[in-house]
């Protein structure tokens, strides 16, 4: 059943990649009518109506008040006048394009903050409201935790390498432009350890199947999230001066960005009152903070230390 089901999926894939591919061209067979009758594949719970209105209520009833903020930040922009406080607003007609505000999002969040229950929360409340996103991730193990669990490289064929000047291998005509015209909303996951050019060529291409070359992100709503507190772009025998130079809050977009933020840790929540709760274990996300933001102390410049009071392991 499942090679079936893979079978069943190549001619969809192959005309993303090139509209003018023929199936023949690699040796395969035409779908038999037994593929094309297949049922589809599904997340019971993100594709059932009931279930996904029962995920949605129960999450955001859960919300502090800097997720209900997030979530109405992104929400309105979609959907004008839904909130996570009414959500189910009867369907109100979708405003015409050339009025939507169309802009970008950059969700600022730490680890432990809910960060990534947010985000599904967006994608199912829109997904019921018959609204299309377009969720990636930096990798296969991060993009697990979103509904189409899709790499960057994956949904917009971004060049490897990818230069300052790079646009995506995206035809203009092919049912993968069609889709990014179709997406309400654009979500890209853990951005921050790739380097700009690699966005830049994505906004280039979004420019391009828009054809709003001047527009911000082509007149796309797009929202970034991730947390520069973490892994930077990596590049083998930069300085640190390359590595700023490479990372996204140095691209010209990135003033284009609305900021969004978590600072409140959920996970510790549970333990804060918990009198047998590991103290070490308590602070560790602190600590982390600290070095990101570049508050700890440091030896001759450099050198941060790691005390065993510290419970690193």
């Amino acid at each position: 059943m499942a090679e079936m089901f893979a079978l069943k999926e190549v001619p969809s894939t192959l005309l993303e990649i090139n509209p003018r591919f023929d199936l023949n061209q690699f040796g395969l067979k035409k779908s038999s009518d037994d593929l094309i009758n297949l049922p589809e594949p599904v997340q019971e719970a993100m594709d059932d109506n009931d279930g996904l209105r029962s995920i949605v209520t129960n999450a955001t009833r859960s919300f502090n008040e800097e997720q209900k903020r997030v979530f109405n930040s992104i929400i309105e922009e979609i959907l004008p006048g839904a909130s996570v406080d009414d959500p189910y607003l009867p369907i109100i007609r979708q405003p015409e394009f050339t009025s939507r505000k169309c802009r970008g999002f950059f969700f600022d969040a730490p680890g432990g903050t809910g960060k990534t229950l947010t985000i599904r929360e967006i994608q199912a409340l829109l997904k019921l409201r018959t609204r299309t996103t377009i969720a990636v991730a930096t990798s296969a193990v991060a993009a697990a935790l979103l509904d189409e669990d899709r790499t960057a490289h994956s949904a917009f064929k971004i060049p490897i390498p990818c230069y300052s000047d790079s646009v995506c291998h995206i035809l203009l005509e092919s049912a993968l432009a069609a889709k990014i015209r179709d997406a309400d909303l654009i979500i890209w996951y853990e951005i921050v350890i790739w380097i700009r050019y690699c966005v830049e060529a994505v906004v280039r291409t979004l420019r391009a199947i828009m054809e709003k070359p001047l527009g911000p992100f082509g007149r796309k709503s797009i929202l970034f999230s991730g947390d520069f507190r973490q892994i930077l772009p990596i590049v083998p025998r930069g300085s640190c001066g390359m590595v700023v130079h490479l990372c996204l809050k140095s691209s010209p977009i990135f003033k284009d960005l609305k900021l969004l933020h978590l600072t409140e840790n959920m996970q510790l929540q549970s333990q804060t009152d918990d009198p047998n709760a590991d103290e070490g274990a308590l602070n560790y996300p602190n600590y982390l903070l600290e070095i990101g933001e570049g508050k700890l102390k440091v030896d001759n410049g450099s050198q941060i230390d790691l005390t065993p009071s510290r419970n690193v392991v």
